[in-house]
């Protein structure tokens, strides 16, 4: 008995040794833009075991994203294992992010371009704006979310472009598909990069068998709707 107890105890140091020795490995970014099932992948990573960072906190770090400051949103990788939507979803992140955390795991979430923007304006239209329209500028500026005019750094953050017209369809799309393919050229090769939409029937064992974790459901739960 007595050596069983030692037995499990070397076992569990030599575990937390190699954890701290490769925390780095641990380290789980769903670095897809928001409505793209960033949600249920939250909610299936919380299920799978994994800690996920605060999301409130994490948000206020987009005045520092947009100010270049990305040490503060490194600094804050140590406050769990998982994370996910902002400011990792922002388009600058994930590259501060592999500098620090190269052997982590990255999980791009993606759906159909056409679906994706009908899905961010529809929602956006309803939680932000008067008449349930495109927010205007000054709409998003107003807006109470984390902190006063959070949503147009967050616009500014995810969409940087001159454009004056908000939410231009032209434009906000060709800035999605260009998200990806910046991904894909730079996971070239890297076994650590998961490309993910959610809706497709095996997408959830795909992220099991990414993770080295045994699969708890068949399919992703479909949270956050829109």
């Amino acid at each position: 008995m007595i050596r069983k107890k030692f037995s499990r105890l070397y076992h569990f140091i030599k575990q937390a040794a190699w954890e701290k020795l490769h925390k780095h490995d641990t380290r789980i970014f769903c670095i897809g833009l928001n409505k793209t099932g960033t949600t249920s992948l939250e909610r299936a990573l919380i299920d799978l075991g994994y800690e996920m960072g605060n999301q409130k906190k994490a948000e206020l770090l987009t005045r520092d994203y947009l100010k270049g400051d990305f040490d503060k949103i490194i600094s804050f990788c140590s406050s769990a294992i998982a994370f996910q939507d902002s400011p990792f979803s922002y388009p600058k992140t994930w590259r501060y992010l592999v500098k620090s955390y190269p052997n982590a795991r990255y999980i791009y979430t993606y759906r159909e371009p056409e679906d994706w923007y009908n899905s961010i304006t529809r929602f956006h239209s309803k939680k932000f704006s008067k008449n349930k329209e495109i927010p205007t500028r000054e709409e998003l500026q107003k807006a109470k979310y984390r902190y006063p005019g959070m949503m147009w750094d967050f616009y500014k953050a995810n969409f940087p472009t001159d454009e004056p017209e908000l939410y231009k369809k032209e434009t906000i799309v060709r800035l999605y598909k260009e998200r990806r393919t910046e991904v894909e050229e730079y996971f070239e090769g890297k076994e650590n990069l998961l490309i993910l939409d959610v809706s497709h029937q095996d997408s959830y064992k795909r992220l099991c068998t990414f993770l080295g974790k045994e699969p708890i459901y068949d399919t992703f739960p479909h949270l956050n709707k829109t």
